[in-house]
């Protein structure tokens, strides 16, 4: 079968205002919500991220799919949604900080061109929206109903920390002859890479994209701290 989302559509826009009005309900709700309360929501975030990509996984086992040229969890979102839910149980300001980044600046993108391969309701089709959309949902309550907000020199730490993962990307896409990070070739389902030059250009183009985004994501914060001063 070959699927194309219907990006830009009512089914699309359907998921941006789901995924606009989760964290919203959320942080207004924890503003009344007992210390104990806004801790169970942030325990149930992380343990559904992560019950959600054990769901993947085991999909993919049992139907003879998995392979380690696409199911390591050696995607930015996989990482994204492990430092989430540790961001969620543990309150580790400096985890949170990373999560924030890496889901704002990078997962968010599957909410906006996700690459899916199957209508709805497949299970892999509701499986990428609740860990995309889970994710985006987790990391705005973290810094808005948790109030575990990014501090001064957050941006330089998160981009240095985010070399690990390309390095580690790069080197298993080498060996595996995979595409994890999409830092082989772009994604065949369009995506915003299609705007940057050809491999391996876009992996530069990439790193000041990067550190540009952790920028603005981390604006508010600096806004915010500066008319406090």
């Amino acid at each position: 079968m070959n699927y194309r989302f219907p990006y830009w559509e009512l089914e699309h826009w359907l998921i941006l205002t789901l995924t606009m009005f989760l964290p919203i309900g959320s942080i207004l709700w924890a503003k009344t919500a007992s210390a104990e309360n806004k801790d169970r929501l942030g325990n149930f975030l992380g343990v559904m991220l992560v019950l959600n990509w054990i769901g993947y996984q085991s999909y993919r086992v049992f139907s003879g799919y998995w392979s380690v040229q696409f199911d390591l969890p050696l995607e930015l979102c996989n990482w994204a949604i492990f430092f989430t839910a540790i961001a969620l149980w543990t309150k580790k300001h400096q985890v949170a900080e990373l999560a924030y980044f890496w889901v704002m600046s990078g997962s968010i993108h599957g909410v906006i061109t996700p690459d899916i391969h199957e209508p709805f309701p497949h299970f892999t089709y509701i499986t990428f929206m609740i860990g995309h959309t889970g994710l985006v949902w987790s990391v705005l309550y973290l810094v808005g109903g948790l109030k575990i907000q990014p501090r001064k020199g957050a941006v330089l730490r998160a981009f240095g920390y985010s070399q690990i993962y390309f390095a580690v990307a790069i080197t298993a896409n080498y060996f595996l002859n995979s595409n994890y990070g999409y830092l082989r070739e772009k994604p065949v389902g369009g995506s915003f890479l299609d705007i940057l030059h050809p491999w391996p250009y876009y992996l530069l183009e990439l790193e000041f994209i990067g550190i540009l985004s952790y920028t603005l994501v981390y604006l508010p914060f600096w806004w915010i701290r500066r008319t406090q001063e």
